[in-house]
């Protein structure tokens, strides 16, 4: 898949982290929302070319997208890209 666009990661980040646990049509509803309200569209382009750009790539992880964690090199926590989910939990932040 060719990405169009270019998405701010904690864009990405935000569809994937609610596909977790959303139905791909809430996910795409709102991620139509989100372009219908947020974004702007250039000449040239469409509100449905970046709402199918965005959908694919929330649901298409690149090969040469980092999938490792800082702190252990475990799946990053959708809440900290740096940190797996058992290391997020037993972090200390003051």
């Amino acid at each position: 898949m060719k990405k169009l666009f270019y998405w701010d990661k904690d864009t990405i980040n935000h569809f994937r982290f609610q596909s977790s646990f959303d139905c791909k049509d809430k996910v795409i509803s709102d991620a139509t929302s989100f372009v219908e309200n947020c974004c702007d569209i250039e000449p040239g382009e469409t509100e449905e070319m970046l709402i199918e750009d965005l959908t694919n790539q929330v649901y298409t992880q690149e090969e040469d997208e980092e999938n490792i964690s800082n702190c252990c090199g475990a799946n990053p926590s959708y809440l900290n890209e740096s940190l797996c989910g058992d290391c997020l939990e037993h972090a200390d932040f003051n």
